[in-house]
């Protein structure tokens, strides 16, 4: 996991697992390799925003 300021944040989780989150302030962008699936998620509204 890479934090950094302004909501900026990258998450990636150890194999066999093969997705990768980034967040850049606005959004939560959750990408999965296996599936090449990639979904937005807005910050602002929602549970996102309680996280």
């Amino acid at each position: 996991m890479i934090v950094g300021k302004n909501g900026l944040a990258r998450i990636e989780f150890e194999p066999p697992s093969h997705i990768v989150m980034v967040a850049d302030g606005n959004w939560l962008v959750v990408h999965d390799a296996q599936y090449d699936r990639t979904s937005y998620l807005p910050l602002d509204k929602g549970n996102i925003r309680s996280i």
